[in-house]
Order: C-alpha cells, then sequence, then structure tokens
C-alpha cells in the first residue's frame, strides 16, 4: 500500500510540505505515480516509522467501519494476560506489514516480496521490536496467522497467546456475539 503526501498530511494533522521534508530528512522510501496534472510521491506504508503505520492501520480500520478499539463489552472481561496482549499486538503488526509488503510488490513478483519480508524480519532488520517480542517465523505460519486473523473480523486478540486458559472463555463470548 502507498500514501501520497496529502494523505499523510491529513493522517498527521499538518501540511503535505511538512510532511515531504520530514520524509527526506528522514530518507522514506518513496515511488512515484502519474496523474494528471504531472507525477505524485508515493511513500511505501510499510516502511513507514511505526508511528505513522499505526496512525495509517487506525485510519483503514475506521474508513472500513470497524472499531478501532480491540476491546469490546464481551473481551474485556475475559482476562487477557497483558503478556498475551503484548503477542498477540506483536502479531498483528507482523501480519498488517506481511500484507503490505504483498500488495505493493508488482504483477507476479508477490511470493519474491514475501520470500524478501520474511528474510528481512528473521534477520531482525525490519521490525525489530516485533521480531523480539515474537522472534523468527515461517511464511507458513505467517499465513496461518493472517487466515486466523481474517476469520476473526480482524480483532488482534485472536492471535494472541492463548496458553492459561483465557482463551476458550473469550473463543466462547465471541460466538455467542455472533449468532446474537
Amino acid at each position: 500500500m502507498e500514501i501520497s503526501a496529502h494523505e499523510l498530511g491529513d493522517l498527521l494533522n499538518t501540511s503535505n510540505r511538512a510532511v515531504r521534508m520530514k520524509a527526506q530528512k528522514q530518507s522514506w522510501s518513496a515511488g512515484s505515480e502519474t496523474k494528471k496534472g504531472g507525477r505524485q510521491k508515493k511513500y511505501i506504508a510499510g516502511l513507514l516509522p511505526e508511528k505513522i503505520r499505526s496512525a495509517a492501520a487506525k485510519k483503514e480500520i475506521e474508513s472500513a467501519g470497524l472499531s478501532v478499539s480491540p476491546f469490546t463489552a464481551e473481551t474485556q472481561d475475559c482476562n487477557i494476560p497483558e503478556r498475551a496482549k503484548k503477542i498477540g499486538l506483536a502479531k498483528f503488526q507482523l501480519v498488517q506489514a506481511f500484507q503490505t509488503a504483498k500488495e505493493s510488490a508488482i504483477w507476479g513478483k508477490k511470493q519474491r516480496a514475501a520470500k524478501d519480508f520474511i528474510l528481512a524480519y528473521n534477520s531482525g532488520v525490519y521490525l525489530p521490536l516485533v521480531f523480539q517480542e515474537i522472534g523468527k517465523i515461517t511464511e507458513k505460519t505467517l499465513g496461518n496467522l493472517e487466515r486466523k486473523l481474517a476469520a476473526n473480523g480482524g480483532n488482534y486478540l485472536a492471535l494472541c497467546d492463548g496458553r492459561g486458559g483465557w482463551e476458550k472463555a473469550w473463543h466462547n463470548k465471541m460466538e455467542r456475539t455472533q449468532f446474537a
């Protein structure tokens, strides 16, 4: 996914010029797109700083009509351990970055982009804080996490470490709210 300076300006409540200056100063990866009136610089969302990526993800979730808060009345009383939440959020960030890397690849190069992403992540270069939390991961495991997240409506709690018995209570509550 690519984001223009104008979109980033709206997202960060700042001017387009300020976004372009910050991008140049911090060497953000960018491509350009031809549009009416000239070319427009677009920044690769997966390679932007963490703060900006999370703001972009939050806006994307809101525009899809989903709740930004992962905690609903049904899930708050499940007593999910903080460590499990932390692991779930790290896995969520990893899946989002993986999807972005695949989406930004050109036609016919998605498999190569996925392999490059796994290589960069497992070396600890890309998403180092997530790497510290989760450790090395295979493409198959990442695909499984992607499917699990999609099956649970994008709720990161589905990716949390389920040891300790809280997961069964959470899934029961989620099933009850789906059929109600």
